[in-house]
This record gives structure tokens, sequence and C-alpha cells, in this order.
């Protein structure tokens, strides 16, 4: 016997101020209750697989740190051994190899920061200067900044923000290095600029002269693994991790981009 489940509504029927009877009306709910049993098992099954996916990710990502780290310090050996005797071709492929290890470095790396915002674990909030952490990035990739005489404009309104501080540099290095990378054929010229949004929250712009993107490739821009330029190095998962890290703390990512005429991505905190 299959147990049914009914919803009963009791309704008076009422005549000249007086109750005559009550009419009765029934809703049986029993497919109804079924289906969102099944659809909560099923969600409670998709979760798993994800906590699954997610621990095996950080694991294999930090077990393979060590293997990883142990052939570039025996690439550097070798590297040492025959310095000097070794022909050009030796040369050659030694370099190859420590090109693929770092490569492995980075996708490792990225792999950790996934998992790390898949789980939605932040560093904790402090007061963080968009300026230092500019001053930062310059710093770093001085080099390429010098290599390509890449131009700073800013307009920094709003001089700091509470956040964590990994995060905003993460994604500060992100956007600019991608700006630099996706650079035209003219010298970049980048602007960053913080200010209000409509609703007064926090709004870090970057605004380029670059490659640009058309409406097929925006749609795609955010995912995991997807690159759209494929003449330079990347791994296509930094904006990923860039909009993940946004919308953990309920903030937004957007862009607007035209082939040959630039890119300005919009971050509102």
């Amino acid at each position: 016997m299959v147990s049914k489940t009914i919803n009963l509504n009791f309704i008076p029927d009422i005549f000249d101020n007086k109750v005559r009877g009550v009419v009765i009306m029934g809703i049986d709910l029993t497919e109804r209750i079924e289906y969102e049993k099944k659809l909560e098992n099923k969600n409670s099954e998709l979760v798993r697989i994800n906590n699954d996916l997610d621990n095996f990710i950080y694991t294999a990502s930090h077990d393979l740190k060590a293997p990883i780290i142990n052939m570039e310090a025996l690439v550097d050996i070798v590297f040492e051994w025959y310095k000097g005797s070794k022909s050009q071709e030796q040369q050659s492929l030694i370099e190859m190899i420590k090109t693929s290890i770092e490569r492995l470095k980075i996708t490792i790396e990225e792999l950790t920061e996934i998992s790390r915002i898949q789980r939605g674990v932040n560093d904790a909030a402090e007061e963080v200067s968009f300026k230092s952490i500019i001053n930062d990035f310059e710093q770093d990739y001085r080099e390429q900044i010098k290599k390509d005489n890449v131009t700073f404009i800013e307009d920094l309104q709003i001089p700091s923000i509470h956040y964590s501080k990994k995060n905003l540099r993460s994604i500060i290095y992100n956007l600019l290095s991608n700006a630099i990378k996706y650079r035209s054929e003219q010298d970049p010229v980048i602007h960053i600029k913080t200010g209000r949004s409509d609703d007064g929250r926090i709004m870090l712009s970057f605004k380029d002269n670059g490659l640009g993107l058309d409406e097929r490739q925006q749609r795609k821009l955010f995912q995991m693994f997807k690159r759209l330029h494929t003449h330079v190095e990347g791994t296509g998962v930094g904006l990923y991790i860039v909009k993940k890290m946004i919308e953990n703390t309920g903030g937004s990512i957007e862009v607007e981009s035209e082939p040959d005429n630039g890119s300005t991505f919009r971050i509102i905190f």
C-alpha cells in the first residue's frame, strides 16, 4: 500500500451570514514530495562529489610540490656538472626541461589556489593600500615594463580598502599582467582607477589599449582553462580565480571590450 500525502483546505460555505457547511479541497502532494526528495538526494550527491574533487585537487597539488622541487634541484645539478662542456643542443634541452618544470610549478600553484577559493577560504581582511600593491607590481615586473615601454596612469580616488591583502594582490597582479601580456602593436597604456559605484560600493577598474575581445570571447572569458589568445604563455585559470575571489566576498567583475580597441575590467567590491 502506497502512503499518500494530501494537503486539505477547509472552506466554509456561508450564505446569509450563516455557515451551511464546509467545502473540503484536497491536493495530492505525493509526487511533488517524492520529486523534492530525489532532487535533495541528487544535490547531496553533487555536493559530495564536488567536495571529493576539491580534496583531490588540494591533496594532489600539495603532494606534487616535493617531487617537482626535487626535479628542479636535480636539473640544476646536471646543469652545473656539464657547465662549459655541453653542446648547444644539450644546453637547449636542459633549458626546455627547466621551462617545463617551471610551467608545472605554476599549474600546481594555480590548482592549490583554485582549491582554496572553492572552499571559500579567505585570509583575514585588513586595510590595504591600492597604491602599495601597484608599486609592488611595478617593482616585480620592472624588466617587463621597461622592455614593453608600459605606461601606467593612476586615478586613485579611494586610496585603500578593507580586504584580504593576498586576494587583492592576486586580483591586481592578474589584471595588470594580462593587460601587458595581451598588448597590441602599440606601447601599452594602462589606466588604473578607484572610485564609487552607483550604489556607493568601492570600485576598481583597469583600462588598456590592447588586443581587445569580441562578444564570443567575452562570454568565455572567466571560464576555467579557457585561453582566448594562444600566441602567449598561459594556463587559462587566472581570470577564473580572480572572479571567484571577488564573488566569494559578495563582489562582481565585468568587462567591456572591442577587438583592437582595448578592454576595461571593472570590479565592484
